[in-house]
């Protein structure tokens, strides 16, 4: 093979990393975008729904995303951003009770995304799978399926509606 269709060759290589890398993250960034607002939430822990309210804005230059949640006395922060290295959003969340949360989105668009994630619900530590996804332009849902660390098995869900609708 010449010299030529190797640098050829690899400039193609190079470049459609690059692409892809642009792409995931303008997905990542349409996700954020999706997000910036104010929401009323709804989690439904299988035994009470819990309401509270949540404002996303971008940061960043639209590379990251701040969250803040009001439920009650209880307020929350979040911050997600694009990781180019992993090809992933990562996702850390605290709230006033103690609560953490750990999030790596493996998958993401402006349709939602998914994937695992770890932290602290009500002081109970826990592991699973989160997706999220779209329902229309104001309406949008997540899953959290899981173990506790007792080993056993939970189900988060939560539906959220911008405000003014």
């Amino acid at each position: 093979m010449s010299t030529s269709i190797k640098a050829l060759l690899m400039w193609l290589v190079i470049g459609s990393t690059v692409a892809v890398q642009a792409e995931d993250r303008e997905s990542a960034k349409g996700w954020y975008n999706y997000l910036k607002g104010e929401w009323n939430s709804e989690i439904d822990d299988g035994s009470e729904i819990v309401k509270s309210t949540v404002v996303w804005r971008n940061a960043a230059k639209g590379n990251a995303s701040i969250g803040r949640a009001q439920q009650g006395d209880t307020v929350g922060i979040e911050i997600g951003g694009w990781q180019p290295d992993t090809k992933t959003a990562q996702v850390n969340g605290y709230n006033s009770k103690g609560d953490f949360w750990q999030l790596e989105y493996k998958k993401i668009s402006a349709n939602g995304g998914e994937g695992p994630i770890r932290g602290s619900y009500e002081g109970e530590a826990y592991t699973g799978n989160f997706v999220g996804k779209v329902i229309d332009k104001n309406h949008w849902e997540w899953t959290i399926m899981g173990k506790n660390s007792q080993g056993q098995e939970f189900s988060l869900n939560c539906k959220l509606t911008r405000k003014g609708e």
